[in-house]
């Protein structure tokens, strides 16, 4: 996936959880920021998550 797609995607998301709870930081910079930074490690995946953060994943399934 291409870098820009990555920001998009992400800044479109983050778009939508600042209308439910408000994002204090500027959310285009930081993802930018953040890919920057990247190591390559891969995502955690949904099976890992449930077991590391039942919470999240809740949250992810809605």
């Amino acid at each position: 996936m291409q870098r820009e797609e990555v920001i998009f995607i992400l800044t479109e998301w983050l778009e939508k959880c600042d209308k439910l709870y408000k994002v204090r930081w500027r959310y285009p910079q930081r993802v930018k920021d953040q890919l920057r930074y990247d190591k390559g490690y891969p995502p955690i995946s949904l099976e890992n998550l449930k077991k590391e953060n039942f919470e999240l994943y809740k949250l992810l399934q809605n």
